[in-house]
């Protein structure tokens, strides 16, 4: 489910990237809320886009409205987020989290 949900998500990313050069894009939504200041990571339904802020963010995923680009819903969990870079869908109103990131390069090894 993973991998078909990074699959999934280049084209998009693409798109994304592209900008306002790219013949027929259009922005699909606009994030509303001024806690997410740098989504990394998206999960897409018919109705509803989950994502996570880049390192330095607590541990918490934003719910938002495609329609209205509005945050209806925020999801915390006990721990610290180290740096956050992807999500992936895990069933009915499920996420994975991947804290797989390394922004600052500190490299830590289990014994």
């Amino acid at each position: 489910m993973a991998v078909g949900a990074a699959l999934l998500t280049v084209p998009l990313a693409i798109a994304l990237l592209a900008g306002p050069t790219a013949p027929d894009s259009e922005v699909e939504f606009t994030f509303r809320d001024p806690e997410i200041v740098e989504s990394s990571g998206l999960v897409m339904t018919d109705d509803l886009a989950v994502t996570v802020n880049d390192s330095g963010d607590s541990a918490r995923i934003f719910t938002v409205d495609r329609g209205t680009g509005k945050t209806v819903g925020v999801t915390r969990w006990a721990g610290q987020a180290r740096d956050i870079e992807a999500l992936a869908p895990a069933g009915p109103d499920e996420v994975w989290v991947g804290d797989i990131g390394d922004n600052r390069g500190v490299v830590t090894r289990s014994r």
